[in-house]
């Protein structure tokens, strides 16, 4: 009884194990936006131009930006710019072509909402307060 049980066990697993070798992964979360990392047509990731990994703001001392890789100060030289400004979620580049902002997220604009107050005493469509 013992050994049909133990058959049934592996009998099973090995009918099993073409849905454990799937490739039908879940996405990588880690893996950075598709706008950071253009694909080349030879499979290799092919990066244009500097970009913006992190940013260290320290309450003492020079702030910090990891830019491709490479930790740049405030003042420091990224190529033939310079970095002029650093905030929390972009950097300033200052180079013979013009300035060129690097935010962390490129597609995401930040916007503020401002939520406008209710008017206090005055009675609303039902006559309450």
């Amino acid at each position: 009884m013992t050994r049909i049980k133990c058959l049934v066990f592996w009998g099973g697993c090995l009918a099993m194990m073409p849905a454990i070798a799937d490739d039908s992964a879940p996405p990588d979360p880690t893996r950075p936006p598709e706008a950071w990392v253009h694909v080349s047509p030879e499979g290799g990731a092919a990066v244009s131009g500097p970009v913006l990994q992190s940013v260290v703001l320290r309450r003492q001392g020079t702030p910090v930006a990891v830019i491709s890789g490479a930790m740049v100060p405030l003042g420091g030289k990224v190529g033939d710019s310079i970095l002029v400004k650093i905030k929390e979620n972009e950097v300033v580049l200052k180079g013979p072509l013009g300035s060129e902002v690097l935010r962390m997220t490129p597609d995401v604009n930040k916007k503020t909402v401002v939520e406008v107050p209710k008017p206090v005493g005055r009675r609303n469509q039902r006559g309450n307060l």
